[in-house]
């Protein structure tokens, strides 16, 4: 029996409860503000770490009214299949001039895809978790990426079997939760901004004690995995730096295996960019523990970056912020200025660097973790890490692949796991999703 605690807000949402035969009790209205800039436009249902999609291609100028009514017949259509239905029920998803009604109420579904338009927000980014034995609290801290009408964040834990749901002020930043009553062991995060009662992407974290991992499968925005930030240094007339990849593309939806790093269905492609730039992504954790120190651990494929000949390099780098919090700037990111309390130098924050003769097998992922000298260890007055990636590369064919990474706090854990019980239990997590996926292509 499934228990929901759920504290909101009375705002001012457009929904409406319904008793007809057939009728979902609770239905939600998101009206799109603005035309469509053309793209691909997915609408997520997010219940589990993997979240079932259902997407269309939208074209530019179209209007609100046709992108309501075409995104209500794909749902339905998926629906009545029974393939990978969004939800499942009878309830048929409808449209009313630019409006989408769907069963459920703020925060059952939210948007993402290549479609920047409609007047759907940005969504946060970076999202961060802090947590001790000693707390009663558990902390969230995020970055909003716009000012925001609400923002709605869920708290779910034990497979998703409970559930805490809180509304809040557009231009809020952090939450917190009483560690007693959550499973600190199994704490599934997520943060969603509304403008114009128009839901953004989501940010999400799964939080097992002190370690905190991006372990969901969510559609991108814009070509950017959730938390992160594209960056680069240097001119490019490449414009498609960054796009979303698929590991398993036929998993994605009937199940819910995303219970590691190696085993998201969707992947950040960097595409190599021109000119001799240097670009990537980054991503913040806010309002860690100063003093403490930190392990990272990444999941990275350099695909087919062993066919090329020209230079090229693919590097996972952190650092602390500092004590002003303030964001590295893309000179700090290229290597090309002094990181925070430290002297320029090539191996600066360096925690791993790939380049010719040193890549992943092909088209596979690879753990990396930091190590004793690349942990990340803040001084007493910080409590801001910085990770990202960055690429450069002559080739205009190269592209490189990150799904994904973990921070844990190893000054708080007495029974430290070593790099290699990590990377067993990942590689086991793997293991299940691939005979499930060898069973399903065989079907």
């Amino acid at each position: 029996m499934k228990r929901f605690l759920i504290i909101m807000g009375i705002l001012s949402i457009p929904f409406s409860m319904s008793w007809g035969q057939g009728e979902p009790f609770l239905t939600y209205e998101s009206t799109f503000t603005e035309p469509a800039s053309g793209g691909v436009l997915y609408i997520s249902h997010p219940r589990n770490r993997n979240m079932r999609y259902v997407s269309i291609e939208t074209t530019a100028g179209e209007s609100g009214e046709s992108v309501a009514l075409r995104l209500a017949n794909a749902i339905n259509d998926r629906n009545n299949s029974g393939e990978k239905p969004l939800w499942v029920g009878r309830f048929q998803a409808k449209s009313s001039e630019a409006s989408l009604i769907l069963p459920g109420g703020p925060g059952s579904y939210i948007f993402g895809g290549t479609e920047s338009g409609l007047g759907i927000p940005k969504p946060p980014t970076s999202l961060s978790c802090t947590y001790n034995k000693e707390s009663t609290q558990i902390y969230f801290n995020w970055v909003n990426a716009e000012k925001y009408d609400f923002i709605l964040v869920r708290c779910l834990w034990t497979d998703f079997d409970y559930q805490h749901v809180d509304m809040l002020a557009g231009d809020s930043t952090n939450f917190s939760i009483d560690a007693n009553s959550v499973n600190v062991s199994d704490l599934n995060f997520l943060v969603v901004g509304f403008k114009n009662n128009l839901p953004s992407n989501v940010a999400a974290l799964h939080v097992n004690n002190y370690c905190q991992s991006e372990e969901y499968g969510i559609p991108f925005t814009d070509g950017i995995a959730p938390n992160w930030n594209k960056w680069c240094y240097g001119e490019t007339t490449n414009k498609d730096i960054c796009k979303q990849g698929e590991k398993y593309t036929r998993l994605v939806q009937p199940y819910n295996p995303s219970r590691s790093l190696l085993t998201k269905p969707f992947y950040q492609v960097i595409n190599a960019p021109t000119n001799g730039a240097i670009c990537g992504v980054w991503r913040k954790f806010i309002g860690l523990h100063p003093g403490h120190t930190y392990r990272i651990t990444a999941c990275l494929s350099t695909l087919e970056m062993d066919t090329i000949s020209k230079d090229w390099s693919f590097k996972l780098q952190a650092t602390h912020n500092g004590p002003s919090g303030r964001d590295l700037t893309p000179q700090q990111l290229a290597g090309l200025a002094p990181l925070p309390g430290e002297e320029l130098g090539a191996t600066s924050g360096k925690i791993v660097s790939y380049t010719s003769g040193t890549t992943t097998p092909k088209n596979k992922f690879a753990l990396e973790l930091s190590r004793d000298a690349s942990h990340v260890t803040l001084p007493s007055d910080v409590n801001t890490i910085t990770v990202w990636l960055s690429f450069s590369c002559l080739d205009p064919d190269g592209k490189v692949g990150f799904s994904g990474l973990k921070v844990e706090d190893i000054s708080e854990r007495s029974d430290v796991k070593s790099e290699q019980q990590i990377i067993q239990e990942e590689r086991e997590e793997q293991e299940k999703v691939l005979q499930r996926e060898r069973k399903f292509l065989s079907m």
